[in-house]
């Protein structure tokens, strides 16, 4: 049996989403996200700014309005 979902991921990501759309997932799957997908990423495995790291991970532990008022000023569109 081959477990292949996270492929099938990222074949979604980059047949559902548009081209210019900017991913929030957690650092570790940035590269291949980037890769497979084709798509681009807020945070990867070669971030060195710690601080961005750590505003993912609060928007990914808090509520929705939350999230709205930190990233909606920006007009980023998320997806995750």
């Amino acid at each position: 049996m081959i477990i292949d979902d996270f492929r099938e991921a990222y074949y979604w990501l980059k047949m559902n989403t548009k081209k210019d759309a900017k991913i929030m997932s957690w650092w570790d799957y940035g590269y291949q996200i980037t890769g497979m997908g084709n798509r681009t990423v807020l945070v990867d495995n070669n971030t060195w700014n710690n601080t961005h790291i750590a505003t993912v991970g609060r928007v990914r532990i808090n509520h929705a309005h939350f999230i709205y008022r930190l990233w909606a000023p920006k007009k980023k569109r998320l997806i995750d």
